[in-house]
């Protein structure tokens, strides 16, 4: 998120993740209203879990009030679960993260501590990590950022669809190409 605001892309406001605030408490995503301007508010995943959110968004934008709201509150609570945070961070420190679309981001990811090592898969099993940068003619990232459409993207509905995904838009079902993909108009 800090990355794209970083970017000076224009938002209005952010529906914020529940099941991540629910461990992590709605405090993470203060510095949004405070650094940037822009309204929050943290929802579930029913339909009308995030229909409330996008009114309560609205009344933020137009109030001009923005802030972190809390509207998944039989999950979320302003400090999170302080249970789940002691663990993570024993177990967890943070680290620098490639972010398809994005590149690397500081800091932006979890890697195992050094006491915990012995789990860690890329040191216990031989594989060779193979990365492929993005394909040139994926808009992926311009996607992710908001400035630009699926439809805008040369390869979308070409080369590019959930049975063939070329970006990181495509792959998951959650991706905003996927998604573009299932309920364009032109079918």
């Amino acid at each position: 998120m800090e990355a794209i605001l970083g970017e000076g892309v224009t938002l209005n406001g952010f529906i914020c993740p529940g099941h991540v605030a629910t461990i992590t408490g709605s405090s993470i995503f203060n510095f949004i209203p405070e650094k940037y301007k822009i309204g929050c508010v943290i929802t579930g995943f029913e339909p009308t879990d995030i229909l409330q959110s996008v009114l309560m968004l609205i009344r933020q934008v137009n109030k001009k009030t923005p802030s972190v709201q809390i509207q998944y509150n039989r999950a979320v609570k302003a400090d999170g679960n302080s249970v789940a945070q002691k663990y993570l961070s024993e177990v967890f420190e943070p680290c620098d993260a490639y972010w398809r679309g994005f590149g690397v981001i500081p800091l932006s990811g979890l890697d195992l501590r050094n006491d915990f090592s012995r789990y860690n898969a890329e040191k216990i099993i031989p594989v060779r990590s193979i990365h492929r940068e993005d394909n040139e003619l994926c808009i992926c990232g311009e996607i992710l950022r908001g400035l630009k459409t699926p439809a805008e993207c040369p390869l979308f509905a070409n080369i590019c669809f959930p049975e063939n995904p070329i970006g990181a838009c495509m792959v998951s079902n959650e991706g905003s190409c996927n998604t573009w993909y299932k309920y364009r108009l032109d079918k």
